[in-house]
């Protein structure tokens, strides 16, 4: 909510005063009859999770323990375990006594919640171990496997819901990188590693977009901490990554980390050797990669503000697909430099080249600007056809075609330097002074001028 002077002085004093009246005050509005006052209660309290939950979270516990007035300490109970704060305050004090071995039946406590009849304690259960393992990572290595069974079961099950499978979902994946870095063999985790995906398959199907957005970041942490894990897997992720990217009936927000998990695939495959291979083998992943990230560049409207010199919107009518594409583009070419996909990729642009909508010959020169830095070393090996395809778009009946072209050999200017003066300097200038007075953008012009400033 945008709040007032008179609001944010009343946060300050709720989260940060020694006094436990203003949160005493808020408390008891909570659970006001007056819908007014219980409402603007609600939005105080979420303004306080978004801005400091961890001293929110202190400040509960201090009127659970200390407040003379038994409604508030009930119902900063309550907060405390609903919003999941109570599970981390437990598990920061467990940091401090576990070491001492001190607690010796908190892990067992966070297991019986875990098996709970009610949904909240199971979900609790496992909030707790996710908390544990931030805190207390290295200290529970011994009681892995135990930690392994009791997700593992709440996976596999049919009767736990979505949420507490996302919970435990959550607890295991916060384990797995403190078991592996400390020498754990990561083939214990493979089957829990097929139950996660299994939760992923079942969002998905009942339209839990959010709960399966929450799945996929947690799976990018992991291919990005331990790559090793997915090996066995690799495959069968692969495909169903691929086929949540190009789901069109899905999110963009869904599609987009299935997108940024295979970018992070790609990048690991330089820190595990079995990665490297099975990457390596699996040719055409990283070609239907592109091609995804390529059918992206193409959500994109001819937005008339583009033509305006007072605006600085170089992608304007651009979708979030669009801007997405943009910046997956140059993340892929950094990370897939070593795989040889160029001969593809350029099959791919020359098709959208010769396309007969603007915005497929649009899209390859953007594209084309956005790989130059990752595939230096092959674009230079292949500059002639890089520069013909350009060339080619200078004299594109569209202005947003001809000013992709001039900044995709600005930007080739700027990468390859004098690589590209000879034997294509006089080619690009010759072309560049047909747009010395383009009506249509300045932009072109714009772009000219620093292509020559930029290799001269």
């Amino acid at each position: 909510m945008a709040m007032d002077m008179q609001q944010a002085q009343l946060l300050a004093a709720i989260l940060w005063s020694r006094d436990l009246a203003p949160l005493e005050t808020l408390i008891s509005h909570l659970v006001s009859l007056f819908y007014e006052q219980r409402s603007q209660a609600e939005d105080m309290f979420d303004e306080c999770i978004l801005t400091d939950p961890k001293k929110l979270f202190h400040k509960l516990g201090e009127v659970l323990h200390s407040s003379p007035y038994e409604g508030s300490r009930g119902t900063s109970a309550t907060l405390l375990q609903t919003h999941g704060l109570l599970c981390i305050l437990i598990s920061e004090l467990a940091s401090m006594i576990l070491p001492l071995n001190g607690w010796p039946e908190l892990l067992r406590f966070a297991f019986d919640w875990s098996k709970s009849d009610s949904l909240n304690l199971q979900e609790s259960g496992f909030l707790i171990l996710v908390g544990l393992s931030q805190f207390n990572g290295q200290t529970l290595i011994s009681s892995m496997e135990d930690i392994h069974q009791v997700c593992l079961e709440c996976l596999t099950s049919t009767s736990r819901s979505l949420d507490v499978k996302l919970a435990a979902s959550s607890a295991v994946a916060s384990f797995i990188p403190v078991f592996s870095h400390s020498g754990g063999d990561l083939m214990l985790f493979h089957d829990v590693l097929r139950t996660i995906t299994m939760t992923l398959k079942e969002a998905l199907n009942s339209q839990q977009e959010a709960a399966a957005q929450e799945l996929l970041k947690l799976l990018i942490e992991l291919v990005e901490a331990v790559p090793g894990l997915f090996g066995r897997e690799l495959d069968k992720v692969l495909e169903h990554m691929m086929q949540i990217a190009t789901t069109e009936t899905l999110e963009e927000g869904t599609r987009h980390l299935a997108i940024g998990f295979l970018i992070a695939l790609v990048e690991a495959r330089e820190r595990a050797a079995m990665m490297r291979e099975l990457i390596d083998d699996l040719v055409r992943f990283p070609c239907e990669l592109f091609a995804i990230l390529l059918k992206m560049l193409l959500d994109i409207e001819d937005e008339p503000a583009w033509y305006t010199t007072d605006n600085e919107d170089e992608d304007a009518g651009g979708s979030s697909n669009y801007n997405a594409a943009k910046d997956y583009m140059g993340l892929f070419a950094i990370a897939a430099d070593a795989l040889d996909v160029t001969v593809v990729a350029f099959e791919q642009l020359r098709a959208y080249l010769d396309g007969p909508e603007w915005q497929e010959p649009h899209a390859a020169l953007i594209a084309l600007a956005c790989i130059f830095e990752g595939f230096a070393e092959k674009m230079i090996q292949n500059i002639e056809t890089v520069m013909l395809m350009v060339l080619s778009s200078f004299q594109n009946p569209h202005p947003r075609v001809r000013w992709a072209a001039t900044n995709a050999v600005k930007q080739l200017a700027m990468d390859l330097g004098p690589n590209l003066r000879v034997p294509f300097h006089s080619h690009v200038l010759e072309a560049l002074e047909s747009f010395t007075h383009d009506p249509h953008s300045l932009r072109i012009q714009v772009n000219g001028v620093i292509y020559r400033f930029g290799v001269q």
